[in-house]
């Protein structure tokens, strides 16, 4: 993929009229455009509605009498010298009944060819990219990614700098370099790799409280940068310090995962590896599959980021995939990571226009970004999903109903969990009396019965477990019918999650593609 800078050069000199630019960060990108305009031979000038037209590196005084976007743009239409202008948030004014002299829109419409003749360019910069139907044709559309590694390291050494240069004059900076020098000169890189995903001002300002509090660690940084990732309100930042050895069974995908981590090292990328792309749990609902994401996320020691659809979905027409597209792109920027998705059939399944949409948007990012993201999917009713969706997964699992053996590791784990000693109990026999049972109800039964226990002021025992298992109706007995249909569905194209006892498995993976 080109840099960004590259190919908002390229459209400048191909003398594109109208660019819009998608992005937060306008310093940022006020410093890429005067580089162009430097190499180019142009001037550069930003308008805002508050300063007018003003040039933004020399601190200019700004004209007051641009500050109507109608006269700035009018102001644009009679400049003879080949210039790059910036408008920021232009698009707020562009459907606005009360702009002086007409519409916004149309004005732009007729610079088009006036200013690709005078080799002007006009960028319209703005956080959402919202092109009204009248400039569709008219208009290049970029969205600025975040900072690669180059930048964040170029901002991180300058602050290092900064914080030399003035502790050569004041005590307190004195100080803070004492503590923090270790950490700029021994840690930059894990340091710098942690920033990812943030704008060069979050960076800053994370980096900045991290000199204040004298707390300079990767740790401090993702603790900020969970926050701000919170804050953009479509991805959740997980925190997990569950480990395989918190899930119980699932041996075969267990096995996967192990090598799964290998991947991600430098010699496994030397010896022609990539690290992994995509991983599909599918099985009934409390299989541990969720469990499973999270210490997923724990063996390849990167950050895992859950994409809730109840805030990518929207009633606005575009604005879900608008989302979806928002919450990839800031996946790739943190990236390496585990990007999963919950119940996925929710969001890829049906036949509505707005679905095809994010499919579309989904499909295509998993082909051609190059970012080591793990895309870990989740999904209780595989048979909803489209064939063209189950391919782009490397391996698929089915997570069916805990074996046995499964069942007794699963108490074995909850009981010490609670400190409760799994000696003391008869695993083989809790295993028998909650044939059918999944994972989840193994745990709600064991803290019923704990509950209960302590209430009556005595230790738990398996008699207790026994009774209120064999008086519950577990879900699976409920609805055998729909289990033995999605075993039927998967059972050609994924994988069992669980190995029998013998060792054997016979899971193949197989999608039937069709147009």
């Amino acid at each position: 993929m080109r840099p960004f800078s590259d190919e908002l050069q390229t459209l400048i000199m191909a003398r594109y009229p109208l660019i819009w630019v998608q992005t937060y960060e306008e310093t940022r990108l006020i410093a890429i455009l005067s580089r162009i305009a430097a190499v180019r031979g142009k001037q550069l000038r930003a308008w805002t509605i508050t300063e007018g037209i003003h040039d933004p590196m020399k601190g200019h005084r700004a004209d007051p009498t641009t500050t109507d976007p109608m006269f700035a743009l009018e102001a644009v239409n009679e400049q003879q010298t080949p210039t790059i202008y910036a408008f920021l948030d232009l698009h707020d004014h562009l459907t606005d009944p009360n702009t002086k002299d007409g519409s916004i829109i149309r004005k732009l419409r007729d610079l088009h060819d006036r200013l690709k003749s005078s080799n002007t360019s006009l960028i319209l910069v703005s956080p959402k990219a919202e092109i009204p139907m009248e400039l569709e044709k008219s208009i290049a559309l970029l969205s600025m990614p975040y900072p690669d590694e180059t930048e964040l390291r170029d901002l991180f050494d300058r602050l290092y700098e900064d914080l030399k240069f003035r502790a050569q004059a004041e005590p307190a900076a004195e100080r803070t370099l004492q503590v923090l020098e270790p950490a700029f000169r021994t840690n930059r890189d894990a340091l710098v790799q942690a920033g990812r995903g943030l704008t060069l001002d979050e960076y800053e300002n994370v980096i900045t409280k991290c000199k204040v509090e004298k707390n300079l660690t990767v740790e401090a940084i993702l603790t900020e940068k969970e926050q701000i990732i919170k804050k953009a309100g479509i991805l959740e930042y997980f925190r997990t310090d569950q480990t395989l050895d918190d899930v119980g069974g699932l041996d075969n995908l267990k096995d996967w995962i192990r090598k799964a981590g290998k991947r991600y090292s430098k010699e496994a990328i030397a010896y022609g590896l990539e690290p992994p792309r995509g991983v599909l749990l599918t099985g009934p609902p409390g299989t541990g599959k969720s469990l499973s994401a999270k210490a997923i996320a724990q063996v390849l020691k990167v950050p895992l980021l859950r994409m809730d659809m109840s805030k990518i979905a929207s009633q606005w027409y575009g604005k879900s995939t608008e989302n979806i597209a928002k919450a990839l792109k800031l996946a790739e920027a943190v990236a390496p990571c585990v990007l999963w998705t919950d119940e996925i059939e929710k969001m890829m399944a049906g036949e509505h226009e707005e679905t095809a949409r994010m499919l579309s948007v989904w499909l295509t990012h998993f082909e051609e970004c190059d970012a080591p993201i793990l895309r870990l999917a989740t999904s209780n009713r595989p048979m909803n999903l489209k064939p063209e969706f189950l391919q782009r997964f490397e391996r698929s699992f089915f997570v069916d109903l805990p074996l046995p053996h499964e069942r007794a590791e699963i108490f074995e784990i909850h009981l010490r969990k609670r400190k409760c000693d799994p000696a003391r109990f008869d695993l083989p026999e809790l295993a028998r009396a909650t044939d059918g049972f999944v994972g989840r109800e193994i745990v709600n039964l064991i803290k019923e019965c704990l509950t209960t226990a302590f209430y009556e002021e005595r230790p738990l025992t398996t008699d207790d477990l026994v009774r209120e298992a064999e008086g519950t109706i577990c879900t699976s007995k409920q609805k055998d019918a729909n289990i033995d249909a999605l075993r039927a569905h998967v059972k050609d194209w994924a994988v069992p999650a669980s190995k029998q006892p013998n060792g054997a498995n016979d899971g193949r993976r197989h999608v039937e593609y069709t147009e």
